[in-house]
């Protein structure tokens, strides 16, 4: 009710004249209702987060301390965002094929293609979790019973999980793509000025090649915290960052596990970022030559 008050205080006076019945709220009803909202949203946004850097402050020195519980820790992420990255390149490169399909004056095998794709992105709009069960049930069979123990039905369950992600995230980057800017990073690329051939490079990284490494490295943020088929289809043998996580928080919150949970996020986004940065200095820097 506060927050209703608010908006409506904030109404243009045209439209509160119009109505007749309306009557603006006083000013001091106005004021109590900012207070209320600022300090809700500060009671449910600020406070915890300050909470939990302060606890992951404190619990960082502990894990920090432990070189057999940083080693487990970072040996765990390495092997959730390497299996969520390739995953993730799989998804797109898969959905790279439907460029070409269903175009108008294509032969009806691409048609066809077009299909075929679009119903292999049907268990992932399903759920996560449908498609790990009947991964699994598939994966006890006898056929192909010893590659049940390998990383092979988690990537797979991924891959599934992102086809239909990876073509929303296609479809939107093809929707903002720019040929004319393309055309002119060409004629910028062919002049003999190493400063007009960096900045044709960094156009054309920009047009080109930003896009897919972020689309790449969101795919992989989704598939790194998909929880499901990492606990359902992991090796006996691996454990994946998330799933220990979820695991020690059936017992209760602490220092340490928010330190960890601190860094789970922290971390990939970092290397992450470092990804995009020397993607960026490897494209633009042009041959002297």
């Amino acid at each position: 009710m506060p927050a209703m008050l608010l908006v409506l205080s904030q109404r243009p006076e045209s439209t509160v004249t119009t109505m007749d019945s309306f009557r603006p709220p006083a000013r001091s009803l106005r004021r109590c209702s900012s207070i209320f909202v600022w300090s809700g949203m500060f009671a449910m946004c600020v406070v915890p987060t300050l909470m939990l850097a302060t606890d992951a402050a404190r619990g960082l020195a502990a894990v920090l301390s432990s070189a057999t519980r940083l080693q487990g820790i970072f040996s765990d992420m390495l092997a959730g965002v390497g299996l969520a990255f390739s995953a993730a390149v799989f998804a797109w490169v898969t959905t790279d094929r439907l460029q070409s399909a269903g175009q108008p004056g294509e032969p009806p095998v691409h048609r066809r293609r077009l299909l075929l794709l679009l119903l292999v992105c049907v268990p992932g709009v399903i759920g996560a979790l449908v498609t790990s069960l009947v991964i699994l049930r598939v994966f006890q069979l006898p056929v192909i019973n010893r590659l049940y123990d390998t990383l092979l039905p988690s990537l797979l369950a991924l891959v599934l999980f992102l086809l239909p992600r990876a073509l929303l995230c296609r479809i939107s980057l093809h929707s903002f793509e720019r040929n004319e800017g393309l055309q002119l990073t060409r004629l910028m690329g062919s002049t003999a000025t190493l400063h007009q051939r960096r900045q044709a490079h960094e156009i054309e990284w920009r047009l080109r090649r930003r896009g897919p490494v972020l689309m790449v490295l969101l795919l992989t943020w989704f598939g790194y915290w998909c929880l499901t088929p990492l606990a359902i289809l992991g090796p006996g043998h691996l454990t994946f960052l998330p799933v220990r996580l979820c695991n020690l928080m059936h017992y209760g919150r602490s220092e340490t596990l928010t330190a960890m949970c601190a860094m789970a996020v922290v971390v990939p986004v970092a290397a992450a970022t470092v990804l995009v940065l020397a993607n960026r200095m490897l494209f633009v820097r042009p041959s002297r030559s």
